[in-house]
């Protein structure tokens, strides 16, 4: 038994709706009244006995009414009175409430609220960007603040500092809405000005995004590099062989990572990637994609799943229970090819179908699971055409077993 928990109630009287004081011993206490329980904290000053309620019995369980007992006592011993502490921060919330700038509720509810669960850096970055961007928000009352304040503060540095301006608006999103529900509100419930969906969207302008390319292999050269991954296989390191699998399937690196024994159909020779596990998870209206599996991929995957249950992976890490790491497939190219990504395997597989194939770009699209079409056709087109993409993926699989057979 800590020392936090001083014990003396059993669950029964807890819960008991019988009127009366119940201790806890060392100062905490149960009072019922009218079936409602309510927990206390006494404590002496001399002669005259204090209290501090610390909350009803629905909301406060006994351990949290022991953990805050145990806080006061503390506190005593530090030669402080709990119920004056109290008072003089409850009179200085309202002080603060009842004149309260945005610039001053900032430094309060981050000092409090957002600081305990970063780095001291990061925290101190929150108040930094504010007052160097938002200088004119910081003497306002935060329920004076207006979409065209927030704006005006993101608009000189939106396409010119991306990130900075990017986070500066989170940042003011989670301060504003913190006002909201503060004790007592310091803004309405309503909209909130810094929010991006249906508010700053509509006014600041696009930021393109800076395309980032995956190096990839010349399709030419994938043989070679499957050839080299068979030659690296161990039974206890599957990242060659899931590499493999992920060549010849032209899948996303994690769709394969997570990838469980109950998402494969062994007598369809086909793989299904539930929807909320593709990088389309947002989309409410995408499907989930099936994936065609030839011989070799098939192969890999039957020797991997013998044994296993429908819920476990297909790719085991090297912890139980756990996938393989997030770069492990990369490393184990890195052993035979430096300055490539797996990803990269992609484009040589889009580059083949469209060099060496007559298979349309619709049909490649689909195998990438890349958005094709409108949203209407789309809806129309929920097979993915897996039967038609079933003989690309077979060339495709011969094209790589070429120099490996």
């Amino acid at each position: 038994m800590s020392k936090h928990e001083t014990g003396r109630l059993t669950p029964e009287q807890i819960a008991t709706t019988t009127d009366g004081r119940y201790n806890d011993g060392k100062g905490l206490s149960l009072r019922v009244r009218g079936g409602v329980g309510t927990w206390f904290y006494q404590y002496r000053v001399g002669e005259r006995v204090r209290e501090i309620g610390l909350g009803g019995r629905d909301v406060v369980t006994v351990e949290q009414a022991r953990e805050a007992a145990q806080g006061y006592r503390e506190m005593r011993a530090d030669g402080r009175d709990p119920l004056e502490a109290k008072r003089k921060e409850q009179k200085a919330v309202t002080a603060l409430n009842s004149r309260a700038t945005f610039g001053e509720f900032a430094a309060v509810h981050i000092r409090g609220h957002v600081a305990p669960g970063m780095s001291a850096k990061t925290a101190g970055d929150w108040l930094r960007s504010i007052k160097r961007h938002c200088a004119p928000l910081m003497l306002m009352r935060p329920a004076d603040i207006e979409l065209s304040d927030v704006e005006a503060c993101l608009r000189p540095i939106w396409m010119t500092k991306k990130k900075t301006a990017a986070e500066l608006r989170g940042r003011l999103e989670r301060l504003l809405d913190a006002a909201v529900v503060s004790e007592p509100p310091l803004r309405p419930a309503g909209d909130n000005p810094a929010r991006w969906e249906g508010g700053l969207r509509e006014r600041l302008p696009a930021q393109k995004r800076k395309e980032k390319h995956h190096p990839a292999a010349p399709y030419k050269e994938v043989p070679a590099i499957v050839k080299a991954l068979r030659a690296d296989v161990s039974e206890f390191d599957l990242s060659s062989l899931a590499l493999e699998f992920v060549i010849l399937t032209a899948v996303r690196t994690g769709d394969a990572r997570f990838m469980t024994v109950g998402e494969v159909d062994l007598e369809s020779a086909t793989w299904t990637i539930p929807a909320d596990r593709m990088k389309t998870r947002n989309d409410p209206d995408a499907p989930d994609h099936p994936v065609p599996l030839p011989a070799r991929a098939l192969e890999i995957v039957k020797a991997q799943i013998d044994g296993k249950e429908p819920k476990d992976l297909v790719f085991p890490g090297l912890k139980r229970g756990q996938p393989l790491g997030m770069n492990t497939m990369n490393h184990a190219l890195a052993r035979h090819r430096k300055g490539l990504t797996v990803h990269g395997f992609r484009s040589s597989f889009r580059d083949w179908v469209s060099d060496e194939t007559e298979y349309g770009w619709e049909l490649g699209e689909h195998a990438l699971a890349h958005k094709v079409g409108t949203k209407v056709a789309r809806a129309y087109a929920r097979s993915r055409q897996l039967e038609k993409r079933r003989p690309m993926m077979d060339d495709w699989a011969a094209y790589v077993n070429q120099t490996t057979a």
